[in-house]
């Protein structure tokens, strides 16, 4: 009963899966001068001691789970090698017997490299130990699962450095005992996991840096521990930009048998190597391993403060301190002198890298600061700006410098310092405009220009505002205005000037305002630029829109503008150059036509359409006037005016031509060309008319282009065109063009259309069928074009081609033979035939027009055939009884001619075939005789069985019209029962179905084939003889020895004959 729970157990066990382990650096450790990390597998090893198996065994191997080398021929990290090995083992005692605990009842084995394999033939006795029950383990209890390496063995895993377990994928061999010694003591081995701790030597490992971030004026220090007993070790230091390639940074360091050896670099960087940097150590040494500390390495590498290997280049602190200037004085005469410099904070030093842009600024009304100026540091830091008071009112004033914008420096604001304001003020002015707007303004030199300014004086003198205007040549005075009262006022002062003129035109005029007061202080705006462009004209349309252009001849087309000064308002004097272009292809221009205004500002321009040298096509054409390149208005373009040019067509009829005349159904040929008025090809809407008179005739409508400009048009006339000549009219019209047509006559016309006579269709129906087929029809379809005369239709038959006229008493016709201008008229005769007529009858039909028109006499024909027939029972002889000598019976069938549709198979009667079918007859038929139909289809067989060739019992007969018979065809009646008795019968033989060619050729070797039936009863030792009348024919094996023929299984025999 512990047998079986035993056995439970092991095989619910076996079920049992584990979660991976995954290695990680919080699993390393050190030992002495090797990083150590532990890996853990899942196993399931299990050996089980039963009645059957009493010592039982169980090998295996076992390759480790994660290699300490990526693979087997990689060198990867250094002295790989297994520290410890243990398992997490369960011992079962399903005995009721207490274990003795001596590590000989439950254990597992494991041998190294060298060792392995081993297997069930192996020596085990030298071999360590992971595990076995040394604890006394009582009936029926379990010790574990526990992790175990056998430590109380002298032979154990638990330390096998240097003991031949340094190979990543290596089959180490495995061997479980567990022994069964009676009912009372069993056991059970299971092995759940497996542990190992890889060692290696690390080379490098702890990577640091002495800060993550800091300006980039300070320094860096990196750090490696170098451990490599017994190698020369080379380091070096790299870094990168996230995403770049990887730079050296220092110098490579050295080290000799170093173990935990620090290795450091000092790193000082500039303004350019600010970012976010990745760093990384490379060792090599001499025996040649290389490896890298850095975030993604296989040990805890990366000691930095976020573990990743990453630090940052900031921008270094900058101070700016005052030099000079704190209570000074500025005047209007005499600035007042700022002196600040700059100090690296971060590098201790005043040498800054960068030229740093000062900024300063002063506070005015308000106590509020404004800009008013910057400068640049010189090599040592300093910086210097000279302060003019102009704008700001007396009285003392904070000043400042900072630095807002760079590259390298954080930025940085000074102390505020005092500054003593002392001004006379003068006028000054603000808000200038031109046309609304302070710089920029565009307008024509023909236009009212408004200049303003806002304008007063602090101290309340009275002051004088002059508009100042530089065209090109320096500045002008243009117009003065005078403050006389309240003058501290900000007072708006306009200017209307209206006196520009052409020759001002520029696109970089200035104005300004100089102001200037009754003690002569003054003061001036800043330059503004603005445009004096072109003036705007105006095309006004005046005639000529939507006009019509004739090409042909001199036919000009007249066309009007006014032209119109829009600045000013006035239209323009006499002497102005107006060009007119036209389009010449509906898209493109022509090179135009100069004409002059007049005194009222009118031009015109009469246009003359021509075909060279530019030619101007005909449709919707535009025109338009235009001024360009006029040093005094803008280039203009007038509104497009539309007219359509309008062009002839010339036509030349080229076919029919008078050379032929055409028969009904034939096709008509027309041809003809046009050009247009410039002798080119044109293509146009083409129709023909065919005229028999004022009121007869055809059209041709369907044409097609042929080339460019040829138009053919075919048309086909029919039986029922009217007869007579014909002229001819060719007609054109195209888009843009005027229609035109020409006529091309003779007398009495200019060709014939004669009349057409058609025989279509022959047909003869059936086209096979039976003699007996009662009004075989002959037809035909008949069409005359002729309305002068009547055509009369005949019929030709006979048995041969080309055949003659066939009688009106023998060819019956149904339908008129005449045609009176008929179409499509339908002929029609009937003719019968008799058994003698069999065979193939040619047909054609004849015209008795000019040309006798008529149709095939070699291709169309009717086949004459046997009449078909279907044969039925006859009323006699189904289920009836033969008997041998002395009853007989009528076998009757009845036939049906399907030609004729009549059961009178006479004049003549068909002969019909009686046979008998049985398996056991030759072929599986007998033929008992034949008889012929009377006028009511019957064919009457007494069958009287007056030999013993026959098969005694139920058979079945048929009636059957064979391929023999000369007037009808083929048919058999269904199966018909009879039985026959052959009692009083005596066993006999005869021969049947004898088959010979129908012809031989002398010397040349054929087979004549028969066959030989046994009748009544088996007949024994028969002999076949073939026997020939011709003299000298050789028969080879003349007599055949048949032996025993049983009755139903006929002997099929042969010969080879030589005729001579």
């Amino acid at each position: 009963m512990k047998f079986f729970k035993f056995l439970i157990i092991i095989l619910f066990l076996s079920l049992i899966t584990f979660p991976s382990i995954f290695a990680g650096k919080s699993d390393q450790f050190f030992s002495g001068n090797l990083t150590c990390e532990i890996f853990v597998d899942n196993i399931v090893w299990s050996v089980a001691g039963t009645k059957l198996n009493p010592n039982a065994h169980t090998y295996l191997n076992w390759t480790p789970g994660t290699a300490c080398t990526p693979n087997p021929t990689t060198v990867g990290p250094k002295n790989c090698d297994i520290k410890s090995i243990g398992t997490f083992v369960r011992f079962i005692n399903v005995g009721v017997t207490d274990s003795d605990g001596l590590c000989n009842q439950a254990l597992t084995q494991i041998a190294n490299r060298t060792e392995s394999p081993l297997g069930s033939g192996g020596d085990w006795t030298n071999i360590r130990f992971s595990s076995c029950d040394n604890t006394i383990i009582a009936g029926g209890a379990t010790l574990g699962p526990q992790w175990d390496c056998a430590n109380y063995k002298a032979k154990n895993v638990c330390n096998v450095a240097n003991s031949g377990f340094n190979d990543s994928f290596a089959n180490y061999s495995v061997h479980l005992n567990a022994i069964f010694l009676n009912a009372k003591e069993a056991f059970v081995v299971d092995n759940f996991n497996i542990n190992y701790s890889w060692c290696w030597t690390p080379i490098i490992f702890n990577a640091n840096v002495s800060k993550e971030s800091g300006a980039w004026g300070s320094n860096f220090t990196f750090r490696i521990n170098v451990t490599n007993p017994t190698s020369n070790t080379t380091v070096k230091l790299w870094r990168r930009l996230a995403g770049q390639e990887w730079q050296q940074i220092g110098e490579e360091k050295y080290c000799n048998n170093c173990a935990s050896t620090d290795l450091n670099w000092t790193i000082n960087f500039n303004c350019t190597d600010i970012g976010d940097w990745e760093f990384k150590f490379n060792a090599t040494d001499n025996a040649g391993y290389n490896t890298t500390a850095w975030a993604s390495g296989i040990t805890n590498e990366c000691m930095d403060q976020d573990n990743n290997c990453i630090f940052s280049i900031l921008k270094d602190d900058v101070n700016i301190t005052h030099i000079s200037g704190n209570q000074s004085t500025a005047t209007s005469e005499i600035p007042a002198e700022f002196h600040l410099r700059a100090y690296d904070l971060s590098k201790g030093s005043y040498d800054i890298s960068e030229i740093l842009n000062v900024k300063f600024d002063v506070t005015n009304i308000g106590d509020i600061f404004q800009t008013v100026g910057n400068n640049n540091t010189n090599s040592s830091g300093n910086v210097l700006f000279y302060f003019n008071p102009s704008g700001f009112t007396s009285g003392t004033k904070k000043w400042k410098g900072y630095l807002d914008l760079s590259s390298c420096y954080n930025s940085y604001t000074s102390q505020n310092y005092s500054v003593s304001v002392s001004v006379n003020a003068a006028p000054t002015g603000t808000n200038e405009v031109v046309n609304g707007v302070t710089s920029g303004a565009i307008a024509g030199w023909g236009e009212v220009w408004n200049f303003s300014v806002n304008a007063s004086d602090s101290d309340g003198d009275l002051f004088n505002v002059t508009l100042r205007i530089n065209t090109g040549l320096g500045f002008v005075d243009v117009e003065t205005k005078s403050c006389i009262s309240d003058c501290s006022t900000l007072t708006k002062y306009n200017f209307n000037i209206s006196n520009f003129l052409c020759a001002n035109v520029t696109s970089s005029a200035q104005y300004k305002f100089y102001l200037i007061d009754s003690n002569l202080i003054s003061s001036e705006t800043t330059a503004r630029t603005f445009q004096i462009e072109k003036d705007d004209i105006l095309f006004e349309n005046i005639f000529g829109n939507n006009t019509i252009a004739n090409r042909t001849g001199n036919q000009t087309d007249l066309f009007i503008f006014r032209v119109k000064d829009l600045d000013n308002g006035n239209y323009f004097d006499s002497g102005k150059n107006v060009t007119f272009k036209t389009t010449f292809d509906t898209v493109n221009y022509d090179t135009g036509i100069i004409n002059q205004t007049n005194s009222s500002g009118y031009v015109s321009y009469y246009f003359n359409p021509v075909c060279t040298p530019t030619k101007y096509a005909v449709g919707n054409q535009k025109l338009k006037g235009e001024i360009i390149s006029d040093s005094c208005y803008k280039d203009t373009t007038s509104d497009i005016l539309q007219f359509s040019l309008i062009g002839d067509i010339l036509l030349s009829l080229i076919r029919p031509d008078g050379t032929r005349n055409y028969t009904q159904e034939e096709i008509i040929s027309f041809l003809g060309a046009t050009t247009d008025d410039c002798g080119d090809a044109l293509t146009s809407t083409v129709i023909y008319n065919a005229n028999l008179s004022a009121i007869s005739g055809f059209v041709c409508n369907d044409t097609t282009q042929v080339g460019a400009n040829a138009f053919t048009c075919d048309y086909s006339t029919t039986i029922s065109s009217d007869e007579g000549w014909y002229n001819v009219t060719m007609f054109a019209n195209a888009s843009l063009h005027y229609n035109n047509f020409t006529i091309q006559k003779n007398n009495p016309g200019l060709f014939y259309l004669f009349p057409r006579y058609k025989l279509e269709n022959p047909i003869g129906v059936p086209s096979s069928a039976g003699w007996g087929y009662p009004n075989r029809n002959l037809s035909v379809i008949a069409s005359s074009g002729d309305v002068n005369q009547i055509i009369n239709i005949s019929l030709y038959l006979g048995q041969t081609v080309n055949p003659g006229v066939c009688s009106p008493s023998i060819c019956i016709n149904q339908t008129p033979i005449s045609c009176d201008n008929c179409i499509n008229s339908q002929k029609t005769w009937f003719r019968n035939f008799t058994s003698s007529n069999q065979g193939q009858w040619f047909y054609q039909f004849k015209m008795d027009d000019p040309s006798v028109t008529s149709t095939s006499g070699t291709t169309n024909y009717i086949d004459i055939t046997k009449d078909s027939t279907n044969l039925s029972y006859g009323g006699q002889g189904n289920g009836t009884t033969v008997i041998y000598l002395s009853q007989g019976k009528n076998l009757s069938v009845r036939v049906y001619d399907f030609d004729k549709g009549s059961y009178n198979v006479t004049g003549p009667s068909a002969t019909v075939t009686f046979k008998l079918l049985h398996d056991s007859y030759a072929d599986d038929e007998k033929i008992i005789g034949s008889a012929i139909t009377n006028s009511s289809g019957y064919a009457d067989f007494y069958f009287n069985m007056s030999d013993c060739s026959y098969i005694d019992g139920l058979q079945k007969w048929v009636g059957e019209i064979n391929s023999s018979e000369p007037n009808y065809g083929s048919n058999i009646s269904e199966n018909f029962t009879i039985t026959l008795q052959t009692t009083g019968c005596e066993a006999t033989v005869d021969a049947s179905n004898v088959l010979v060619p129908s012809e031989a050729f002398q010397n040349n070797l054929f087979k004549a084939n028969g066959t030989v039936n046994a009748w009544v009863s088996t007949s024994n030792d028969v002999y076949a003889i073939l026997n020939s009348t011709e003299i000298g024919w050789t028969i080879f094996d003349q007599i055949k020895f048949l032996g025993a023929i049983t009755v139903g299984s006929p002997v099929k025999v042969s010969w080879n004959v030589t005729p001579s």
